[in-house]
């Protein structure tokens, strides 16, 4: 999967662990993750990469034990919440992004 993701507070986009960019999304896709418009070369997202983007100086959210809640709005996906372990969802143009801290587990 590629984890092509670039933070706005980061100095140059990212390609993930040394893997070259999407070819079909080379110019990336801008979401709105807690109210700020982020480029993303990827074509799915997952729950751990959601939250790196939000909370970047956060530890990996794979390992742990802060709970975060993940909504999302797209017009294909309508209104979701995205928990540790779920599948990830397709990123789509102006798709919204919400990440909050909502304790530990």
């Amino acid at each position: 999967m590629n984890t092509d993701i670039h933070n706005p507070h980061d100095p140059a986009p990212s390609h993930g662990e040394g893997q070259p960019p999407d070819p079909g999304h080379s110019q990336g896709t801008t979401i709105v993750l807690n109210l700020n418009e982020v480029v993303v070369h990827s074509r799915r997202l997952n729950y751990a990469q959601l939250v790196k983007l939000a909370f970047p100086d956060d530890p990996p959210a794979e390992t742990s034990d802060i709970v975060y809640t993940i909504t999302i709005s797209s017009p294909s996906l309508g209104e979701i919440s995205l928990a540790r372990g779920d599948k990830p969802v397709p990123v789509e143009e102006g798709m919204v992004c919400h990440v909050r801290t909502t304790g530990r587990s």
